[in-house]
């Protein structure tokens, strides 16, 4: 399965604050419907009545308008291969785009609102890899005519809405996490196998990265207290350190709790509230949609319910 099929065909975990979307390989294509164009009835941004809070399925990568009264979705997005991607830390700033038909943009999503922060060209598709509060890191794909992977870019959103590149990364490269001031990130193999750790100051284009670690077995990263977490595609992993996870997973720091998001035995979402300390799940919410944190208080959205714990 080559670089794009995988990025744009798998339905990952990916979350309210989504890790970039799976990567491997090289060569990637991106698979375009006969005509490129959505259906006239598809939705890319559900219209938004009263009573009504925007919500981003994790793992269908949808964006709903929830109904607060009913309990459940009044209206998801539903054009084919229209999906949005998300950070490994909680966060409104998403990529949307589809595969099939371009339109990559980066939007905020808000409860009431869906706002575009910047649109890339059409032959070029933007994901999410790493960010915090001084910078917010993305991956652009180039594509040809062919609809082939030319260029693959690790890229920094400037204050301005522009994206600059770093300029001396190179191979292909999957996920990210920062750390203080710098910026880690995965590049995997041409078979997508393992993976190599690379660092790289965060906001220091021409810099030459540093390789940290070869050959692991899982790609995604993950920030906590100012310590670089790894996986291995089934546990997240720091030290002697060890949490269950093979993609929606999200450090809360100023909570130490890790949100967990994953399919459950009735073919639904079950959200846990795992205690880092102790590594034990202190909360647990089953048919969950969707997430948000607010003041401390974070909010599934579920068939039939909403349920809100205090953290």
């Amino acid at each position: 399965m080559t670089t794009a099929s995988r990025r744009y065909g798998a339905r990952r975990i990916l979350a309210i604050a989504v890790t970039g979307a799976l990567v491997f390989a090289s060569g990637g294509c991106l698979s375009r419907d006969k005509d490129g164009t959505a259906s006239d009835n598809s939705i890319r941004v559900p219209r938004l009545s009263a009573g009504q809070h925007y919500v981003v399925n994790p793992f269908t990568q949808q964006l709903m308008a929830y109904d607060m009264q009913t309990m459940k979705p009044a209206s998801v997005s539903n054009e084919a291969n229209y999906l949005y991607y998300g950070f490994g830390s909680i966060s409104g700033t998403y990529t949307s785009g589809n595969s099939g038909a371009g339109g990559f943009t980066v939007v905020e999503i808000t409860p009431s609102s869906v706002k575009t922060v910047l649109t890339v060209d059409d032959d070029e598709a933007i994901f999410p890899i790493a960010r915090d509060t001084e910078a917010v890191v993305f991956l652009l794909y180039t594509y040809d005519s062919e609809l082939v992977e030319t260029a693959r870019q690790l890229v920094l959103m400037t204050s301005r809405g522009t994206l600059e590149p770093f300029t001396r990364v190179t191979g292909l490269v999957s996920y990210g996490a920062i750390v203080g001031d710098v910026l880690y990130y995965t590049t995997a193999d041409e078979r997508g196998d393992s993976y190599d750790l690379w660092s790289i100051p965060k906001q220091e284009l021409d810099a030459i990265p540093r390789s940290e670690e070869v050959g692991l077995s899982g790609g995604e990263l993950y920030a906590y207290h100012g310590e670089l977490f790894t996986s291995d595609g089934t546990n997240i992993l720091a030290g002697e350190r060890e949490y269950r996870c093979s993609g929606g997973c999200w450090f809360l720091e100023d909570y130490g709790v890790l949100v967990r998001i994953a399919p459950n035995s009735l073919a639904g979402l079950q959200l846990d509230v795992i205690d880092v300390d102790s590594g034990e799940v202190v909360h647990q919410v089953p048919d969950a949609l969707g997430f948000e944190l607010d003041d401390g208080v974070l909010t599934t959205f579920c068939v039939g319910a909403v349920d809100r714990y205090q953290l």
